[in-house]
C-alpha cells in the first residue's frame, strides 16, 4: 500500500507542477500515513511542514464563485451584502470583490 500511496503523490507532484507537496492518510480520525515530495527549505517537507495558503486560497475562493454563478446561483454584479447579509461592503459587487476593488484590507492592523 505505501508503495501505491508513494506513486501516486509523484504523480500528483508532477500533474500539479507543484514544488513541494505533503499528503497523508486518515483513518478513523488517525493519521496512518505521511509522506513529502520535494524541497522546502532544503529539506523534504514532512508532516510539520507549513505552507502559506494566504495567496491559494484567493484562487479557490474566485473558483468558487465562478462555479456558484455558472451554476445560476449569483452574478458577478449582485451586491456582496445579498449574499453575506452584515458583511459591511454596502454596495460592492461580487465582481468588485474578485478584482480587489472593495476597499478591503489585506490584513488588519496590528493591535
Amino acid at each position: 500500500m505505501e508503495r501505491h500511496l508513494l506513486a501516486r503523490l509523484a504523480r500528483a507532484q508532477v500533474e500539479s507542477r507543484t514544488p513541494s507537496l505533503v499528503a497523508g492518510l486518515v483513518r478513523d480520525g488517525q493519521l496512518r500515513w505521511s509522506a513529502g515530495r520535494g524541497e522546502v527549505a532544503g529539506g523534504e517537507p514532512d508532516g510539520d511542514t507549513q505552507y502559506r495558503i494566504g495567496s491559494i486560497t484567493k484562487t479557490f475562493s474566485a473558483i468558487l464563485l465562478l462555479q456558484l454563478r455558472d451554476a445560476g446561483r449569483l452574478r458577478l454584479g449582485d451586491a456582496v451584502e445579498t449574499h453575506l447579509p452584515g458583511c459591511g461592503l454596502g454596495s460592492a459587487t461580487v465582481a468588485q470583490l474578485l478584482a480587489h476593488l472593495t476597499g478591503l484590507r489585506s490584513e488588519t492592523a496590528p493591535p
